[in-house]
């Protein structure tokens, strides 16, 4: 079960994004979600949850956080202020001790309490605001929220200016022939290079972000991101030809 979830949220829900930054040579990589964080997180769940509560782990994925809670609470060891600051929870007492010791030779889990370190060091590389968690003071529940990173959440808002006809057409060979270089790009398309390179770097700026760059330097070439589909699906929709 954890790892069918697992497989569904990183097919399905973690998205990439690369910027190559003008003052510097090296690309960055970030995630909206960084995969180790969400595996901790849902592994959590369901190696500290109380088997006999009938209530289930309920996994949300939300436009701007994914939310995990599961029954019942952390251990009465653990002080609120601790659950608060969501740093390091250390019990002195656990829960399904044979399902830890189980996960362990799957290498889904530790068992030595570095699970919530783990998901706030992975959100902190990744650029991503920390993780929250909320119990109540009777410690029915754990719930823990992961916040997308910005520069996802508004996927589908529109653009703050339209394209014009030679930014559409760049556009649209990258969407037919993805992954697809500027040399290419340029060929096909009939525009010059100097214009090919201003309207990819356009687009692949942050006020955009309808390309990103992927692959190798030698093999690579631009495809749309997850804003990018979803732009031309609206165009779509509505009736424009793209």
């Amino acid at each position: 079960m954890i790892k069918q979830t697992l497989d569904y949220i990183r097919t399905n829900v973690i998205k990439k994004r690369i910027i190559k930054p003008k003052d510097k040579a090296e690309s960055i990589t970030f995630f909206n979600y960084p995969y180790q964080a969400i595996e901790e997180a849902v592994v959590n769940a369901l190696y500290h949850r109380d088997y006999q509560e009938r209530e289930p782990v309920e996994i949300t994925i939300e436009p701007k956080k994914i939310s995990i809670l599961s029954y019942a609470g952390p251990d009465r060891s653990i002080s609120l202020d601790a659950i608060h600051k969501a740093e390091h929870l250390k019990s002195r007492r656990y829960r399904n001790r044979r399902l830890g010791d189980y996960l362990k030779e799957l290498q889904l889990s530790e068992g030595r309490a570095t699970g919530i370190p783990t998901i706030q060091d992975e959100l902190r590389k990744n650029g991503s605001e920390p993780a929250r968690i909320e119990t109540d003071e009777d410690r029915t529940y754990f719930l823990i929220e992961i916040p997308c990173r910005e520069g996802f959440e508004n996927a589908s808002e529109p653009l703050n200016e339209p394209l014009n006809d030679k930014e559409m057409l760049i556009l649209r060979e990258i969407s037919n022939r993805q992954p697809i270089n500027r040399k290419l790009l340029t060929q096909i398309t009939g525009i010059s290079a100097s214009t090919v390179t201003r309207i990819i770097s356009k687009l692949s700026t942050d006020s955009f972000l309808l390309i990103e760059r992927h692959g190798t330097k030698k093999d690579g070439g631009y495809i749309l991101t997850e804003k990018g589909q979803i732009y031309l699906e609206v165009l779509k929709a509505s009736g424009v030809n793209t």
